[in-house]
Parts: structure tokens; C-alpha cells; sequence
């Protein structure tokens, strides 16, 4: 619900008021007297049932009179609304309704009919996308930035949404067509939809978030009011697993209860078991607390309510207990009615796993060995990198069905500033296969000047072995200056015939430890670039990762300390250890401080690499 004060809240109760509408169509004011009719529709779920990850497109459709607009100059402008409601003291309240973009206009013998709609309408383009990494906030700064739009969510509020923390990865073999699919499978990510913002702007709103807004009783609900006899009851998700067509289902519940179809979202695909089910649960968790009676009421006309808000209904057909109803539904007709939806399946009319089970079609496609393949590559993050600093900026997982030699093609855009030499930047790249480093780029890029640079890397991949996984990667060195890669900043592209998207583990990890010394001064390096694990001898699911490293006093005693309780997610990439020296004994604690060994010796502590 938009923020409006007590006395807006008062006067929308009674059962008269008296309001107004402005606005600009382009540059053109106008008022309540332009306006010989206006109607404006949104929804964030489909009628029939609750639907996670909608993002439908809001419109208006209005009748104007008497606007010094050019004929045929109407469509593609843009207009603005507010809405007005006197207050007791004859003073009048404004609010925002939208944004909207004229795809129409009909011209008639007194009059203009049009229709507009909102930013949304700007996410029907071509998602070129094949695969790129990040959190939720970058993959929506993501599709702003692609698009031309604003996002109106911080990174703390989308932080703070189920999911919202979660790193997710989108690689080939997706159905996204455009970055509407994209956007949608994100909401759905975080159990919520997608919308257009009063300003405007882009948002993302959670089912999590919603909460009552206003109560309303019987002579509130002015124009009339029917509610569903039942309350939704949703025992969880279910989700198609592209890799081997299967449906997986996540209960929330008590495994009563209507089951919600995330279908084969993209994002939900890729990482260890336990990443799936802890992403995938969390959003069950968001659908089985949409607990909501579905309803249609109407009142006098007011477009203050937002799509997910909660209205508490009382009195008259809606009983003496509270009815908590979620608006999914908004039709507003100016100087007439609002009338606010929502949905839900009934609960005893659930048709169980098998039906839903039934209805689900695994999306995974094959490929031949003579298909021509590539797969793209877009930054959702942003990437800083200092002088002298070894900064990973890309990586793209493929296998080869055969065979092959590869081709890789990229394009980075580097914002660059110098930091020791005034008169050069200098800056190189170099290629990682499977975590070996394969070739450093000869000669290196130089510029003699700040700002924005282009580089261009090409790079073929020879004589890889057919039946093999792969790890392709990009880390970028500047051994002079200093430069940052915004969102969107990498292009990047691997093509070649018979390539196929990975998407299991292949239990490679790197692994980076942080050393001080602290007697006179502090000296900080590197313990290890890598380190191999044997798949084989460590499990994902059922048993805790345990690794260990030997740190060496130089004296008689060696001391071996875990290096993590356990790795879950195999997400880790930096543990840092602090040696400190006091009357030559050297301490060295973990950073959670579990492990704590002390050992006496004149020597200074270093490392064993064996």
C-alpha cells in the first residue's frame, strides 16, 4: 500500500469521496476535465491459482479530450498518473499510479482512445544470455541494465528476501527467450513476482513481504464482496530437474495440501544436492505461507492499494473472524470502482503428486556431435581489480561430446585509473584449464590514458579430448594501474561443435589462505593457488569435507590443523589464520577461533608445502 497519512485512511472509508486525476502525456498536462474515461489493470498471479514468478505487463486504457498533441505523434509517449483524494479540510492528498508507455491511440470524431502499459512491456527483448553468475540484486541489475530501466530495490532489501543471498548460476540449456522469462524465473527465485514500481521502475516483491494493510468491514466494502468458502493450504513446490527430466517435490507441510509448479526454472538447477534443496525448501516455505482466502471485493474507486498487500475483511458474509485476503488482482475505473482479487486453489480439491507429476515436461535438449554450439557469457557482478592483483573475471563450464578444438572470443570493458605510473596501464590476461594456468596473453595491453578501454581476448582451446568436462577461465593482472569491470561488462562466448552444458561438481577445488606475521611489522602471503581433491574419497550429501594443511615450526614440532568443521556447499574461497609472535611462542588460531596450537621455538613459522 502506498504510504498515505491517517486522514487519506479516514476519508477512503466513507462511502463517498470526492477525487481527481492528473498527469503529463509527454510534456502536455492535463486534468479531470481531459479525461472522459480511464481504466488501469495489474495482476501478480494468474486467476485460476496461485503462480509464483508472474511478471504481467500493467495497463491503462483511457478516452482523452481537448490535449494540443499532434495527431499522429501520440504513440510511444509517455504518461504520467496521480491520483487525488480531499481530505476533511477540502485539502487534497496525491499519490503516484504509474508510468505508463502509449503502444496505441485511436482517433474518434471528440475524442482519443489509448492504451499504455508499463515498464515490464520493456522486458519482451531478446535475452542473449547463455550463462552467467551472481546474486539475486546482480542477475536484476542484470536485467535493468539490459533493458534500459531502473531498479527501485536496494541491495539490502533484495538481500533480505527468501533467497536473497543465494549465488545462482544460469548456463545453457534453458528455455529463456526473453528477459520477461529471465525476470520471471528470478521472482520466482524468491518466491514473488515481478512488477513495474508507482515511479516507474523496475521491482521484485516476495509473498514473504506481504502483510495487512487495512481492515475493512461490511459498510466499508462498499460496493459488494465475495469470498471463497475455503482458505489455501499449500504443502510445498515441485520442480523439473532439466539434467534427467524428473520432478522433484519440497514439503513445507504436512504433506496436505495443493503442490505450486515452479516448472524447469533455470536458476533452481545447478550446484551441489544441498544447495538445490536448501534453495528450492526455502521457496516451499514462502508457498506454505500463502495461507490467503481467495476473494473479489469492490469499493469506491482508490488506486492506493499494491499488488501482494494484505486486506483484513470483517463482518457480513466475511463472519466474525478475520478473513486475511492477499490482493493479486487490481482493476481500478476512475470515478467509479476498485475492485481487488486474489487467488488460490481449493485445498480439497487437490489432484496430488501424480497429476502435477503428469503435467510436468522435462525441458533438457540433446545435442549431436554435428551441431554447432555456443555458449555466451555475461558479468552480473562487478570485478575490481588493484596493481599487481590476479583477479578472476570469468569462468564457463563445457564438456565435449568428441574431440575438439574451441574457440573462445571475448570482449571486457575496463574502467581504468593509474596508481604508481602517470604514463601507462598495463594489463594481461591469463588462461586457466581446469585450474592450470595454459597461457598468459603476449603481448600485454597497454594504455596511456584513464577511462574506459576495450579489451579483446581470443583464444583457441586445442586438441581437447572428447567425453570431458571442462573449467575455462579468465583471470586478469595489472601490473600497472588499477581498473574496475561494471555489470555487463564481459561479453564473452565459447563455440565449437558438440559442446553440452555441465552441470555436476567434478570435485576441483582452490583454495587461498591469508598469513600475518606480527612481530615488527605484518607480511601477508599466499599459501596455495590450488588444491586437488580426489573425488572419490569425499561425499557432498552425506558426509562433511574435511581438509587439512601442516604448518611447520621450525623447531621439533609439527602441528596439523582442520581446515573446516565441514564444506557443505563447496563454497569457500578464502580461510584466514593469524600467526602472532610474543617471547617466541607462536600461536596460531583459526578465524572462528576453534583451534588454537602454541609452540615454543626461536625460528619464525612457515609453511609446509609438501
Amino acid at each position: 500500500m502506498h504510504p498515505v497519512s491517517q486522514a487519506f485512511i479516514t476519508a477512503l472509508k466513507k462511502p463517498y469521496r470526492v477525487e481527481h486525476v492528473r498527469g503529463t502525456v509527454g510534456n502536455v498536462s492535463f486534468d479531470d476535465d481531459n479525461i472522459v474515461s480511464l481504466t488501469y489493470s495489474n495482476r501478480c498471479s494468474d486467476s485460476n491459482d496461485v503462480v509464483l514468478g508472474y511478471a504481467y505487463i500493467g495497463q491503462i486504457q483511457a478516452t482523452f479530450t481537448n490535449l494540443a498533441i499532434t495527431r499522429g505523434s501520440w504513440r510511444g509517449k509517455q504518461i504520467t498518473l496521480e491520483y487525488g483524494l480531499e481530505l476533511a479540510d477540502e485539502s487534497i492528498e496525491w499519490i503516484p499510479i504509474g508510468v505508463f508507455d502509449i503502444t496505441s491511440a485511436e482517433w474518434t470524431d471528440i475524442s482519443i482512445n489509448i492504451t499504455a502499459s508499463d515498464c515490464i512491456s520493456k522486458l519482451d527483448k531478446t535475452f542473449s544470455i547463455g550463462s552467467t553468475t551472481g546474486f539475486v540484486y546482480d542477475l536484476a541489475m542484470l536485467i535493468a541494465t539490459g533493458t534500459g530501466l531502473t531498479f527501485d530495490r536496494s541491495q539490502e532489501e533484495i538481500e533480505a528476501l527468501p533467497n536473497g543471498s543465494e549465488l545462482l548460476g544460469l548456463f545453457p540449456e534453458s528455455d529463456i527467450e526473453t528477459y520477461r522469462d529471465f525476470g520471471s524465473w528470478l521472482a520466482q527465485v524468491v518466491g514473488g513476482f515481478l512488477t513495474a514500481s508507482r515511479t516507474g521502475a523496475l521491482t521484485m516483491r516476495s509473498f514473504a513481504e506481504s502483510e495487512t494493510v487495512i481492515s475493512l468491514d461490511q459498510d466499508q466494502r462498499i460496493l459488494g464482496s465475495v469470498f471463497s468458502d475455503y482458505q489455501t493450504l499449500y504443502d510445498g513446490i515441485s520442480v523439473v530437474n532439466i539434467a534427467d527430466k524428473t520432478t522433484s517435490y519440497y514439503s513445507a507441510g504436512s504433506g496436505v495440501g495443493s503442490v505450486i509448479n515452479l516448472g524447469s526454472n533455470p536458476l533452481l538447477q545447478y550446484g551441489t544436492a544441498d544447495v538445490k534443496n536448501r534453495q528450492r525448501y526455502t521457496i516451499a516455505g514462502v508457498a506454505h505461507n500463502i495461507a490467503y482466502t481467495p476473494f473479489n471485493i469492490s469499493i469506491l474507486n482508490c488506486p492506493v492499494f499494491d499488488l501482494g498487500d494484505i486486506i483484513e475483511c470483517t463482518g457480513g458474509i466475511a463472519g466474525a473472524a478475520a478473513l486475511q485476503c492477499c490482493v493479486m488482482g487490481i482493476d481500478w475505473t476512475f470515478k467509479q470502482t476498485t475492485q481487488l482479487q486474489g487467488f488460490g486453489a481449493d485445498p480439497s480439491l487437490s489432484s496430488g503428486k501424480s497429476k502435477t507429476d503428469k503435467e510436468l515436461a522435462g525441458l533438457a535438449s540433446q545435442t549431436r556431435e554435428s551441431d554447432l554450439v555456443t555458449y555466451t557469457y555475461v558479468n552480473a557482478e562487478e570485478y575490481e581489480i588493484g596493481e599487481l592483483e590476479e583477479v578472476s573475471v570469468l569462468m564457463i563450464r563445457f564438456a565435449t561430446i568428441s574431440p575438439r578444438t574451441v574457440d573462445f572470443w571475448a570482449q571486457l570493458q575496463l574502467d581504468t585509473e593509474f596508481v604508481t605510473d602517470p604514463d601507462l596501464i598495463k594489463v594481461k590476461a591469463r588462461y586457466y584449464l581446469d585450474g592450470q594456468l595454459i597461457e598468459e596473453e603476449q603481448p600485454v595491453t597497454t594504455w596511456n590514458n584513464e577511462g574506459l578501454h576495450l579489451m579483446h581476448l581470443l583464444k583457441w582451446l586445442d586438441s581437447l579430448a572428447g567425453g570431458s568436462a571442462y573449467s575455462f577461465e579468465v583471470r586478469l593482472v595489472i601490473e600497472k594501474g588499477a581498473a574496475v569491470i561494471k555489470p555487463y561488462g564481459i561479453h564473452a562466448s565459447l563455440k565449437s561443435q558438440g559442446l553440452v552444458a555441465v552441470d555436476e561438481w567434478n570435485g576441483f577445488l582452490r583454495i587461498e589462505d591469508t598469513y600475518s606475521l606480527q612481530e615488527e611489522g605484518t607480511s601477508t602471503f599466499p599459501y596455495a593457488e590450488s588444491v586437488n581433491v580426489d573425488a572419490h574419497s569425499i561425499s557432498v550429501t552425506d558426509e562433511p569435507i574435511v581438509l587439512s594443511d601442516t604448518i611447520t615450526l621450525h623447531g621439533d614440532e609439527t602441528s596439523t590443523l582442520p581446515y573446516a568443521d565441514g564444506i557443505p556447499d563447496i563454497i569457500f574461497t578464502r580461510l584466514t589464520f593469524r600467526i602472532v609472535s610474543a617471547d617466541h611462542q607462536y600461536r596460531l588460531t583459526s578465524s572462528d577461533g576453534d583451534y588454537n596450537v602454541v609452540s615454543s621455538g626461536e625460528e619464525e613459522p612457515t609453511e609446509n608445502n609438501e
